[in-house]
């Protein structure tokens, strides 16, 4: 259940939408809720954004096939070729260009 969540959704909101926050966690111990507040929060704030990436980070894969497969993603939106970079320190800042141009257009 979602009991007593509308002050911190609120706050969310703030963060994401009104500040332009580029980076926030959601901490605290298993089981109070975090997914379920950031699933809420990702549904009332879609239609402030172009593009919506979820990812859960349960069973996460390495961070090279994380970054590999959201750069899949974006750059066909881009209208590029995937073609991926091939060390990570690459596919970050590619990836970060991407993040970039989406928030500033």
């Amino acid at each position: 259940m979602f009991y007593d969540r509308k002050t911190k959704l609120a706050q969310l909101w703030q963060w994401v939408v009104a500040q332009r926050c580029r980076v926030f966690g959601l901490l605290g111990i298993e089981g109070i809720g975090k997914s379920t507040i950031a699933v809420k929060a990702a549904l009332q704030m879609q239609a402030e954004f172009k593009i919506v990436v979820w990812r859960s980070l349960a069973n996460a894969p390495s961070l090279d096939k994380l970054l590999t497969s959201r750069l899949k993603f974006l750059m066909p939106i881009q209208g590029d070729d995937p073609i991926i970079p091939a060390t990570l320190d690459e596919k970050l800042v590619l990836l970060m260009q991407y993040l970039r141009w989406r928030r500033a257009s």
